[in-house]
């Protein structure tokens, strides 16, 4: 199964590449977003795209375009990412706004945006109208989710509902999208395309879940990054939203709002909110949160009728990895 994968993988990035080819000049534009591309990751969308088209007895070449374009628009959204954010490592080596600068990041963002678009329009004609349209719904939906993102940043309390709407634009839609286009091009049926749609939007709640985990919880030998992150900067993830649930269930807000101000020292914070976390089972509360979402993720896969056996236990074996990972 991890053969067939890499596989997946390894042919996305062989079409990624000779579709970039032809952009060259000028260069100021067009290297960064090749660096960008360059940089690693798992080509977890397009292998999404290219499983569902397989699941539903879809042509390969016929498909590839649209996971090439889901491959640069997901890598567009980490550039302005690294740009808001004013981020200086992504995928350990310096972001695409550190190794080029602020303009030129914003400007080769804007062009992979529309390279996205250029991609998908390879699609056999009859598939381009309805394609676009998905991956517009989508693409909206994210940059609506990025919004909501910030928009917490400024505000003292967020509430669970508001959160997993926002993590649901802002990282699950992608996922939905890739499976969704996938099938859709693969001739699959209208409620075929849209189950595959929410499996993927489970997929994506539960690996943006893992994420918030993984930043309290993971092994930092083994994560690859510091973790704590998320506990110094007080971001209104999952495990912090569960935990002022908690604490007013108990009336120990002023014990947990102490512990999220502290400034003396980022690893006394982590400690302090730790602790916390622990007495209150955080740990075990997301992991069943996680296991929920996956669950009826493979749930709803199963229910799909007549799809290709192999491709469905691959995809099967993806939903489960990607939430018990530890990277």
């Amino acid at each position: 199964m991890t053969l067939d994968i890499a596989h997946l993988a390894q042919t996305v990035e062989k079409e990624l590449f000779n579709f970039l080819a032809t952009y060259k000049q000028p260069e100021g534009l067009y290297q960064p977003i090749q660096y960008a591309l360059e940089g690693g990751g798992k080509r977890l969308r397009p292998v999404l795209t290219l499983l569902a088209n397989r699941m539903v007895g879809g042509r390969e070449e016929e498909v590839l375009p649209a996971a090439i374009a889901l491959e640069i628009f997901h890598n567009f959204t980490l550039l302005h990412d690294d740009v808001m954010d004013n981020s200086l490592l992504r995928r350990g080596r310096p972001s695409v706004p550190a190794e080029y600068g602020l303009s030129a990041a914003i400007l080769s963002g804007d062009a992979m945006f529309a390279l996205a678009y250029k991609a998908l329009m390879q699609l056999p004609r009859e598939y381009i109208v309805e394609a676009m349209r998905h991956f517009t719904n989508m693409s909206i939906g994210i940059m609506e989710g990025q919004q909501w993102d910030m928009d917490f940043e400024w505000r003292e309390k967020v509430a669970m509902e508001e959160y997993i709407r926002m993590i649901h634009n802002k990282t699950a839609v992608l996922l939905g999208a890739a499976l969704q286009i996938g099938g859709y091009v693969g001739g699959a049926s209208t409620p075929v395309t849209e189950d595959l749609y929410q499996v993927g939007i489970d997929m994506g709640i539960a690996f943006q879940l893992k994420d918030d985990y993984l930043d309290v919880y993971g092994d930092e030998k083994v994560f690859g990054k510091p973790i704590g992150g998320d506990i110094e900067e007080n971001k209104k993830t999952w495990l912090l939203i569960k935990a002022r649930e908690i604490a007013s269930l108990r009336k120990e807000q002023e014990v947990l709002e102490l512990a999220l101000g502290i400034t003396s020292s980022k690893k006394e914070k982590y400690d302090a909110v730790r602790a916390i976390y622990d007495r209150y089972e955080i740990d075990r509360l997301v992991k069943k949160e996680i296991l929920f979402y996956s669950n009826r993720a493979d749930k709803k896969l199963l229910s799909i009728p007549n799809l290709e056996e192999t491709s469905m236990q691959l995809l099967q074996s993806l939903i489960h990895t990607l939430a018990e990972r530890s990277i």
